[in-house]
């Protein structure tokens, strides 16, 4: 084929019409191959770049690019040249040229052909054309290549918010389209949510890549829920993802982590928000914040469903270590499945006055010399939203020169106190000089909530008792003795669990509220406790499932643990069980829920094992009564 010919082996796909476009076409080849034969060795080196050489240049640069046809291209290269080949400059284009052609006999490959003329006004503006058209030409090169490569140049180089919304939409039409039977057509509405929601000094930080990763792994989160709750009514469905954010900062790359979740509700007033999560982190890895202004939530209210994202990051601003994101993806959803907080309307309770007036006068008739201790009794009031409120009743011995409540209670500052009534009775001579006051103390719920946003009226109550001592000295707790015994107890029972080097509070405290009869609960040894919980901490963390028992057994003692279908089964077999003839102070029992699983546990004391034998020949009848 003779070169005198090598300007007309091709067509436009335009049409041959257009002598104009044509002939620019034919100056675009010319530049890009010269006076070579164009051949199919030449045409596989594609996409080719070529500019006028920069010495001979006088007022105009003309750059000639041949690539592989794609829609995006035209953009690519505009966006590349013109705010990129001097940055910071927006450079004048006096014309910008594409067409789409293909090579005759040679290739039957669609290709794009751009010529784009640049005015050059002034040396300056040349020698910083000259220092950055080398690094400028291999980028277009790598972007005429691959999709994901021009994308990522753009985002890298700084993508305006709008054109990551057009890139954002672009890969939900994709994805919907790929997978049909993943995402409906709502999922344009969530697309649009996200991008009214989320703000931009957010999304400009991050790629459009994991822009879109949100909308959709949200999406997909919320449509598992849906489809599990369909077949499994009144059950937990909770889904976690964490994937990895990389960010640019001042000071560098790091590395974020993203956290995609999907759950349902059970309860009408259950809720689920990003400090919840948050407190779940906490438990696992210290020092973790989330990103301002990263939440996004979908949610389908009429079916108690939602999907949302958050961002995390380190307080110290340093990426998340693989022990980190080990440790999260191992342990997250456990925490998680603790962590949706059941609101709880304000209690209308009016106070009993007389119930005030006649511990007043118990407590009185407990003092009978004036070295006894002070008397109290704690009545819980209240509790709203803000406020947990308590009556505290006190009787003590009160001498001549001795400090009033009053003079008392100004010295001691920590929450609300007021003093509602005080008074003193006894002449000295034949009855011991005491005061009586009542006090309301209001405390904010907050400071008493447990790991799942439950509030701890235990220890809300002990704060009152340590607030009297620090006003009294030492003092008896008239109604909060066997509350005091268990709280020993517990603290005893938690330091033997902790030092397992496992320790799951939320866990433990529903276990030990959970055992009965009360009376038991405070005088049963740490040790038996112990005994039981791993027990039953062994059938919870089993993955199998299902309806199981497991059991064990020293000289004294029978522990069993269950594992039963609903919690109807469990309030039946606990209530057969006390119907039997075992004495009721030789059985601790507990019925417990927890994820959605149902535990029942006991401890038998007993030696004889003929009482063993038939105790246990009674849970594997109500355990096959489960089972059918």
């Amino acid at each position: 084929m003779t070169k005198d010919l090598q300007s007309e082996l091709f067509f436009l796909l335009a049409g041959e019409e257009f002598s104009l476009e044509r002939e620019i076409a034919k100056r675009i080849i010319k530049n890009i191959f010269g006076e070579k034969e164009i051949t199919l060795q030449e045409i596989q080196k594609i996409p080719i770049i070529k500019t006028t050489k920069l010495a001979e240049l006088s007022s105009e640069l003309v750059i000639s690019i041949l690539a592989a046809q794609r829609s995006d291209l035209p953009k690519f290269v505009y966006e590349m040249i013109s705010k990129w080949l001097v940055p910071g400059v927006r450079l004048d284009i006096t014309s910008f040229f594409s067409t789409k052609l293909r090579f005759f006999e040679l290739d039957q490959t669609t290709y794009f052909a751009f010529e784009i003329v640049i005015m050059v006004p002034d040396l300056e503006l040349l020698g910083r054309i000259r220092y950055s058209l080398p690094s400028i030409e291999r980028e277009i090169c790598l972007g005429v290549r691959s999709v994901y490569h021009a994308r990522k140049i753009l985002e890298l180089k700084g993508l305006s918010p709008d054109e990551k919304s057009v890139i954002i939409q672009e890969k939900v039409t994709a994805l919907l389209q790929r997978f049909p039977n993943l995402f409906d057509y709502d999922f344009y509405l969530a697309m649009q949510k996200f991008l009214v929601s989320v703000p931009e000094e957010y999304r400009s930080l991050r790629s459009s890549r994991f822009l879109s990763r949100i909308v959709s792994t949200t999406y997909y989160l919320l449509s598992r829920v849906s489809q599990e709750s369909e077949k499994k009514d009144k059950k937990r469905h909770l889904f976690l993802k964490i994937a990895p954010v990389q960010v640019q900062t001042p000071f560098g790359e790091k590395m974020n982590l993203g956290c995609f979740i999907g759950l349902n509700f059970l309860k009408p007033n259950e809720v689920f928000e990003e400090r919840h999560l948050l407190k779940a982190v906490l438990r696992l890895v210290k020092g973790v914040i989330i990103v301002p202004e990263s939440y996004f939530i979908l949610e389908r209210k009429e079916d108690g469903e939602i999907g949302f994202f958050v961002e995390l990051e380190r307080e110290d601003q340093a990426s998340f270590t693989n022990e980190e994101v080990d440790l999260l993806r191992r342990g997250l959803l456990k925490e998680l499945h603790g962590s949706v907080e059941s609101l709880v309307r304000p209690l209308f309770m009016p106070r009993n006055e007389e119930e005030a007036m006649k511990y007043i006068v118990t407590l009185s008739e407990e003092i009978t010399s004036k070295n006894d201790m002070p008397q109290i009794a704690i009545i819980f009031d209240e509790q709203t939203d803000r406020i947990l409120s308590f009556s505290a009743v006190s009787v003590r011995p009160f001498e001549e020169g001795a400090s009033k409540i009053e003079e008392l209670i100004k010295t001691r500052t920590g929450f609300d106190v007021k003093l509602e009534k005080v008074k003193r009775i006894g002449d000295g001579v034949r009855q011991v000089r005491k005061e009586a006051s009542i006090l309301r103390m209001f405390l904010s719920p907050e400071e008493f909530l447990r790991d799942d946003f439950s509030v701890d009226l235990y220890r809300a109550r002990q704060y009152v008792v340590s607030y009297l001592m620090s006003l009294f000295g030492d003092v008896r707790d008239y109604n909060g003795g066997m509350i005091s015994k268990q709280m020993e107890i517990f603290h005893s029972f938690r330091e033997l669990i902790e030092k397992s080097g496992d320790c799951n509070d939320i866990l433990l405290e529903n276990f030990f509220y959970a055992l009965a009869p009360i009376e038991l609960r405070a005088a049963v040894h740490p040790e038996r406790l112990k005994r039981l919980y791993f027990l039953f901490r062994e059938l919870y963390n089993d993955p199998k499932g299902g309806t199981r028992i497991m059991q064990v057994a020293d000289d004294k003692c029978l522990y069993v643990v269950l594992s039963v279908s609903d919690g109807k089964t469990r309030r039946k077999l606990i209530d057969a069980l006390l119907d039997s003839d075992i004495e009721p102070t030789s059985l601790i029992r507990f019925g417990l829920a927890c994820d959605g699983k149902h535990f029942i546990g006991f401890i038998l004391f007993t030696e004889s094992e003929s009482i063993r034998q038939d105790f246990l020949s009674k849970v594997e009848i109500g355990m096959k009564r489960d089972d059918g």
